[in-house]
């Protein structure tokens, strides 16, 4: 039998069909998502979610809104950064892994309040949060221009927008290796901890039809960011994309 699991593209819906298809998906694998967070990057994701943190360009007494936020993980690092004096919010549409980043407070003793919400209408005013941040959401939601938007809109003059996101290697005979193990052998890694293999053939799935980092790029620029960068970790398994909101709009 071919070790293949990878999940046809146009098993994949888009458009309103993705909302309901992400929340059912991510509702059930809340319970290993986390672990397997772990497992499958080799303990590294710790350490991009704390890059895309600094990337936030934060202090103490800041306020930052962490979009996706899934069970909580860069939420709390940016905590971690903004102090007691300061606020970071959790959002995300999926309640059971809201029920779980609420756990993994109590055992952080830490103090984020989270909010079920959609990222393409979030529930806050404009110039809100001195940064706004997504890891590893980008590719779930119906429409990135309209999340950067969003995103963009509620961040204040001079705030950042952070965007941390799974991408394609650049380095040299990384490439193939990465193709190898994120298309056939992490779908299986993921069935010794979650019974639904194909719940993880969606994640290639859905890397291979996200745009390229200089598109996304400049889906943030049109959102309204300027001085965008892209910051590649790990050889490019994953980036970093930062933008400012000018202090003047327009």
């Amino acid at each position: 039998m071919p070790m293949s699991t990878r999940a046809p593209l146009n098993s994949i819906p888009t458009g309103p069909d993705k909302a309901p298809f992400v929340h059912r998906l991510f509702s059930q694998v809340a319970p290993t998502y986390d672990l397997l967070n772990r497992v499958l990057s080799a303990g590294q994701d710790r350490g991009w979610r704390r890059a895309a943190a600094r990337r936030a360009n934060l202090n103490p007494g800041d306020r930052a809104l962490d979009v996706a936020t899934g069970t909580g993980d860069l939420a709390r690092e940016l905590k971690s950064i903004v102090g007691a004096e300061g606020l970071v919010v959790g959002l995300d549409f999926c309640r059971p892994m809201l029920t779980l980043a609420i756990e993994r407070n109590r055992l952080a003793h830490a103090d984020v309040p989270y909010v079920e919400g959609d990222a393409m209408n979030l529930p806050f005013g404009d110039n809100t949060f001195n940064a706004s941040t997504i890891a590893f959401g980008a590719r779930n939601v119906i429409d990135l221009p309209r999340l950067f938007r969003e995103m963009t809109r509620v961040a204040r003059p001079n705030g950042r927008v952070v965007c941390l996101e799974i991408s394609r290697p650049v380095m040299p005979g990384l490439k193939q290796a990465f193709h190898l193990y994120f298309s056939r052998i992490l779908p299986w890694i993921a069935r010794l901890f979650h019974s639904r293999r194909s719940n993880y053939a969606y994640l290639p799935a859905s890397l291979a039809i996200f745009p390229e980092r200089d598109e996304v790029a400049r889906m943030m620029s049109y959102a309204g960011l300027c001085d965008v960068t892209v910051t590649n970790l790990t050889g490019g398994i994953v980036a970093v994309f930062t933008g400012r909101k000018p202090e003047t709009e327009g």
